[in-house]
């Protein structure tokens, strides 16, 4: 069968990260390890960032410095925040 496109053996695969933590009252950095354990690393303000499922903008809802996200605005107890890298 005839491919369209670039040669079928010449595929690129895209891979994503996504880290989870459940926020304590008044929390504004997240850092470390997230709820499965895996290191917050590689961030920066083109990373995909949700609380409680709304993407929130870098343009000032938060803020990145080396390993570390900062929210402008705290999170409540339990609130869930995700970062896609």
């Amino acid at each position: 069968m005839a491919y369209i496109g670039s040669n079928a053996n010449q595929t690129v695969e895209l891979r994503s990260t996504r880290f989870r933590f459940t926020a304590t009252e008044g929390q504004t950095t997240f850092s470390g390890n997230d709820a499965n354990g895996v290191s917050l690393s590689g961030i920066d303000s083109s990373s995909h960032v949700f609380l409680n499922g709304a993407r929130l903008s870098p343009d000032g809802d938060f803020t990145t410095t080396g390993a570390n996200l900062v929210l402008s605005t705290a999170a409540f107890l339990n609130d869930i925040l995700e970062v896609v890298e």
